[in-house]
């Protein structure tokens, strides 16, 4: 908890990339994911709320007010944001992406933006960099930093703290796996529901790592499925792009 003096310092040398400090009578903090455990400075996990403005929890829902709000060891109840971010030595939060991206693989948790990043870095030049991921993620070295220590134990990159980064046979697998679902669901909505392609690109973002596999195997064949019908029908989809 900061005092006033510290929350007026960090309000007027507000630090590019973060979402700043808790409100007064709010306690914010970041667990190791799935656990009640706190993380460490700049590792990242899940962002955990308490005080005032927190939900008592849904209504006539008490399995997901479970799931959510928690008692942990210090007596009070915390609310489970389902965000994943980090906090700095100095008390600011950062947040990273949504808990439902990450992809857990053989129960490892895998952070897909970055395996998909570096993959892309790696095919341009052979190699990938912090600064480089940090610039096109837009965010702090020190996250990047994490998360590269999560791939390279999990075995899906070679990382070194001031070398280059490569990537293993296992995340180059994983990387193009990832690459695939974005080029179908891009292909889709640019050529089916006529989005401009970055629509279609922002949208495949958001899209890619939520869908399950069986959503993903199933919507391949309804796109080759609605593909195949067009090119045999060209008013079909001609037909659909003229009402949208």
């Amino acid at each position: 908890k900061h005092t006033k003096e510290e929350i007026y310092f960090l309000i007027e040398n507000y630090t590019k990339g973060s979402i700043g400090i808790p409100f007064p009578d709010t306690l914010f903090k970041i667990v190791k994911t799935n656990t009640n455990i706190t993380a460490d400075v700049d590792e990242i996990g899940e962002i955990c709320i308490c005080g005032p403005t927190v939900m008592k929890g849904y209504l006539n829902n008490p399995n997901e007010t479970y799931k959510t709000i928690r008692v942990h060891e210090d007596g009070k109840k915390w609310l489970h944001t389902g965000d994943l971010g980090r906090m700095d030595e100095n008390g600011i939060f950062y947040f990273e992406t949504r808990l439902k991206r990450m992809i857990i693989s053989n129960g490892c948790n895998i952070y897909p933006n970055y395996l998909e990043e570096i993959y892309k870095q790696v095919l341009e030049c052979g190699f990938a960099k912090v600064t480089e991921i940090s610039k096109a993620l837009n965010v702090k070295k020190a996250s990047v930093t994490g998360a590269l220590n999560a791939l390279a134990q999990k075995n899906l990159i070679h990382y070194e703290p001031y070398s280059k980064i490569t990537m293993t046979k296992e995340g180059e697998t994983f990387a193009k796996r990832i690459l695939k679902k974005h080029e179908i669901l891009c292909d889709f909505f640019e050529n089916v529901l006529n989005l401009s392609k970055e629509e279609a690109s922002e949208n495949a973002c958001r899209m890619e790592h939520v869908g399950s596999e069986k959503f993903f195997t199933n919507f391949v064949k309804f796109s080759e499925y609605i593909k195949n019908y067009g090119s045999e029908n060209p008013e079909f989809i001609n037909n659909y792009k003229e009402l949208i």
